[in-house]
């Protein structure tokens, strides 16, 4: 990236877009690959996994902007880098989906939240999202939530508390859907900013 290219992302260059009713700008970053540590994700830790890049269409629509602003309103940051990923898992009547094929596991990141977009031929018992303390780093036992996360619903979590994991999903009904279970989630997460990559401060009316 050029000198001239990373200027535009500063915050003293022109957001992407600006909440007038909150004061929060947004600044849209380029695209890059998703890397997680094998300290995080034993399956696919420290490996490149590239993704398509989110529609523009999406990118720009009122829906995802106050999403985003929600969540950054919620957890009060002064600025953020936010990993947004649109995820998809299927299942069929001969093969289940596995939401979190690394079991109980943290992101990495503080901050995480979940929007469970759509939920279409499951049983009622598919997709339990649970979760249990962490312990100076290791996983607990007890159970501190185990339900299923129904469409339309947002819940946010702290990582560096707690640890969570998806049930596997099966198919309700064979005959809907070409025998097809599907669940599709917005996953965001946010990390602090690099020093050389500062962004605008949140709004100080805004913070908690």
């Amino acid at each position: 990236m050029t000198e001239a290219d990373s200027k535009q992302y500063l915050s003293t260059a022109t957001p992407s877009w600006r909440s007038e009713e909150t004061a929060y700008s947004c600044w849209n970053l380029p695209q890059y690959a998703l890397q997680q540590s094998i300290q995080y994700n034993p399956v696919h830790g420290d490996m490149r996994r590239e993704y398509s890049r989110i529609s523009e269409h999406i990118i720009n629509s009122v829906d995802l902007h106050k999403l985003l602003v929600h969540y950054a309103d919620f957890f009060g940051w002064a600025d953020a880098i936010v990993l947004v990923q649109f995820q998809r898992v299927d299942c069929l009547a001969n093969r289940i989906g596995l939401p979190a094929v690394e079991g109980f596991h943290q992101d990495g990141n503080r901050h995480v939240g979940m929007l469970v977009v759509n939920r279409n031929n499951l049983t009622d018992d598919s997709g339990l999202s649970q979760y249990v303390m962490d312990d100076h780093g290791k996983k607990t036992e007890p159970l501190i939530f185990n339900s299923v996360i129904p469409a339309g619903q947002l819940i946010y979590w702290n990582d560096k508390r707690v640890w969570h994991y998806g049930t596997e999903i099966k198919p309700a009904d064979a005959n809907v859907n070409g025998g097809r279970g599907i669940r599709d989630i917005i996953i965001l997460s946010a990390k602090t900013p690099p020093a050389n990559m500062p962004i605008g401060p949140v709004p100080v009316q805004f913070r908690k």
